[in-house]
């Protein structure tokens, strides 16, 4: 059995013959848009069957037949073509003295009849054979198949597998070169062994090229795209002082708060996060096939085992994977910080980042102190992989503290019953699992946020090597009016820097940056090279900062 990493050491019987031919005229090759008969005709007269040849000749001829794809001009072919003949020629007359050791970037024939080496047979997944030439037949004659003998087997791909690369990268990947058919194919299967490029091929199919993706580490990240959703059904403070005791002044005066959006009939948080998600991909201009990984930051799916998935497949990201980031109000600056670390460690290209909550299907709507503050919304943000010298993400920090869970959270409803004793025996089966409403201790969430807040923000500042007076605006999880101004007022930074809409959705949770950071967008406040620094708290504890330059 013949295999391609060997060296000729004598000279095959028809080299005597191909001696006596006159030698062929490369000028009478036609160029790209003439028959393809004579290149086909002239290689397969050279090339005896089954004869071993150095690597050195199959990656020649690998690029005479991916040349009118790569080339400008179709008479670059033929002089590849002609290129590769003479020095099929000549290496089979005269044969090297050592044998050439075969490198990663060879272009090597692998016969059907034979299983690739096994050092190799890792590196690449073949496809499941379709053909005839794959059958395994020893007599099957490669020159009597050459796309003219009716074969209607499907073109055989094979998949390079992605390895990570630790480092940066400095290598620019080559630009996409549209599939397009070439002419039937001589060799019954080759691969180009390239970094930029994997071409495959199959008897009566079409030899393609087809541009392989590397996965880059250590690249920078950016803000290019932002969209949001929100609910129809509008909550007043006046529509809920016909529920509660209450009224819109001592709500304003208290929250700063006037209106919020509820979900109401049909309308699902899934739904929100697909709208949100759709709009931010079409302010990147960014195709969803693109997007590499989908975030859904949020402590309200509507399935307990997480909606990434869904959501990532109504959008139409096909080629992406996602999971759940559960951190309440804190979950959007978490998945942004995030995703930045799998494009700088996984070699990530673009991450959809979706902040969404529905809060209000857990809020006791007979208590004033909770029902006035929460509101349903999503928002979503889209990242990308840039130079690291282009980095949006100047500086962040993220922190918690389980001992203040007791001042926010939404405990089960059954967490002490689930194995109650009566009288000394354990209750089996436990009840059906299910969630409290929110409980909150308000006084003890503000000290919190006006004192470890500013702190936050401080130190990721310090992070990107900025003062508080250099940033552009300053864009905090839209909880309360009175955190807002008070965080502002410890870092001197004037009021008309504050981005806030507050008053017409309330606490939106994970929702509440990437809504208000959209609003700023398409009314022209925020532009592209804006410092924003963003901060995020709320149950857990947890809260964290970053910051971001857009654009």
């Amino acid at each position: 059995m013949h295999t391609c990493t060997g060296t000729v050491r004598r000279t095959p019987p028809e080299v005597e013959q191909l001696k006596s031919k006159p030698p062929i005229d490369i000028d009478s090759v036609p160029p790209q848009g003439g028959a393809p008969e004579a290149p086909l005709a002239a290689i397969a007269a050279v090339l005896p069957p089954f004869s071993p040849l150095p690597p050195r000749l199959y990656h020649s001829l690998a690029l005479a037949l991916a040349s009118p794809l790569r080339s400008r001009a179709s008479h670059l072919a033929s002089a590849a073509i002609g290129r590769a003949i003479r020095l099929l020629r000549s290496s089979l007359c005269h044969p090297p003295l050592r044998p050439n050791k075969p490198k990663a970037r060879d272009l090597r024939l692998i016969p059907p009849w034979s299983p690739p080496p096994a050092s190799r047979r890792r590196d690449w997944r073949f496809p499941a054979r379709g053909c005839a030439a794959d059958t395994g037949s020893a007599s099957f004659d490669p020159r009597r198949c050459a796309g003219d003998s009716g074969c209607a087997a499907p073109v055989l791909r094979l998949h390079r597998r992605r390895r990570r690369r630790i480092g940066s990268g400095t290598q620019a990947p080559s630009p996409e070169v549209t599939p397009v058919p070439l002419f039937p194919c001589l060799m019954t299967r080759a691969v180009v062994r390239r970094r930029d490029v994997v071409a495959c091929a199959n008897v009566g199919g079409s030899f393609r090229l087809f541009p392989s993706r590397r996965r880059v580490v250590g690249m920078g990240s950016k803000l290019i795209g932002c969209g949001s959703a929100i609910p129809s059904l509008s909550i007043s403070n006046d529509d809920l002082s016909k529920i509660v005791e209450t009224s819109d002044e001592w709500i304003a005066a208290r929250t700063g708060i006037r209106n919020r959006r509820v979900l109401s009939g049909n309308e699902t948080l899934r739904e929100l996060s697909v709208q949100a998600g759709k709009r931010a991909l079409e302010m990147a201009q960014v195709n969803a096939d693109d997007v590499d990984l989908v975030l859904l930051c949020t402590s309200t799916p509507d399935d307990l085992f997480g909606g990434a998935a869904q959501v990532l497949a109504e959008v139409g990201c096909t080629n992406a994977f996602g999971f759940d980031i559960t951190a309440a109000c804190s979950g959007f600056i978490l998945g942004l910080i995030t995703a930045t670390r799998f494009i700088k460690g996984g070699g990530i290209q673009n991450v959809l980042i979706i902040g969404a909550d529905a809060l209000s299907q857990f809020v006791d709507w007979t208590d004033r102190g909770t029902c006035i503050l929460f509101g349903d919304a999503a928002g979503a943000v889209l990242v990308q992989a840039c130079n690291a010298d282009e980095d949006g993400l100047l500086g962040f920090c993220v922190q918690s503290d389980g001992n203040g869970q007791k001042h926010l959270n939404c405990p089960s409803s059954n967490i002490n019953s689930i194995l109650s004793k009566t009288n000394g025996v354990p209750s089996f089966p436990p009840k059906k699992g299910n969630f409290s409403y929110i409980e909150m201790n308000g006084k003890e969430v503000f000290r919190f946020a006006v004192r470890y807040v500013p702190q936050s923000i401080e130190k990721a500042l310090g992070e990107a090597g900025l003062s508080a007076s250099s940033i552009d605006w300053l864009l905090l999880h839209q909880a309360n009016q009175r955190i807002i101004d008070a965080t502002a007022s410890r870092l001197d930074i004037p009021s008309d820097k504050v981005i806030s809409n507050l008053a017409n959705y309330g606490n939106t949770s994970a929702a509440s940056i990437p809504l208000a950071l959209d609003e700023a967008v398409r009314a022209g406040k925020v532009k592209t090279g804006n410092v924003i620094a963003a901060s995020g708290f709320g149950a857990g504890l947890t809260w964290g900062s970053a910051v971001v330059k857009w654009g």
